[in-house]
């Protein structure tokens, strides 16, 4: 059973202004208290700064699902098997508050895998993230 979709194809009310389509935002990890970023090499990690390599385009896929752009490197994108995709379905995802504010965890379509990096910034496999640190960013319009 597949959730609909993250919020893309929804009315803005029920949006997050920050999750809307267009936005630029910082996602801050809460395991290593810095930006997720795609790196001048194409990874990802969670030790940028406040730069552009560390700003993400909130782009919804053709099925209306979450994606996040680099914002430096557009033809990119964070994807939920601990690597950097091109915009396909492994880079969709779900936003799922965690009642803190302003913070989510980021699902695959089926819930299985995780968005996720380790408290020093390095990803994480995406069937090895939980809903713990690891998996919770705070979103942040950049």
């Amino acid at each position: 059973n597949v959730p609909p979709p993250a919020h893309q194809n929804a009315p803005t009310q029920g949006v997050h202004p920050a999750l809307r389509a267009g936005g630029v935002v910082f996602l801050v990890c809460k395991a290593s208290t810095k930006n997720a970023r795609i790196t001048s090499k194409g990874e990802s990690d969670a030790n940028g700064g406040s730069g552009d390599w560390a700003k993400f385009v909130v782009s919804p896929s053709p099925s209306g699902f979450l994606r996040f752009q680099s914002f430096k490197q557009p033809s990119l994108f964070l994807n939920h098997h601990g690597k950097v995709g091109k915009g396909g379905p492994a880079c969709e995802f779900v936003a799922t508050p965690t009642g803190s504010p302003n913070e989510f965890n980021f699902r695959s379509v089926d819930g299985k895998l995780g968005l996720g990096f380790s408290a020093t910034g390095n990803t994480v496999r995406g069937e090895e993230v939980g809903k713990g640190a690891r998996g919770s960013f705070t979103v942040l319009i950049a």
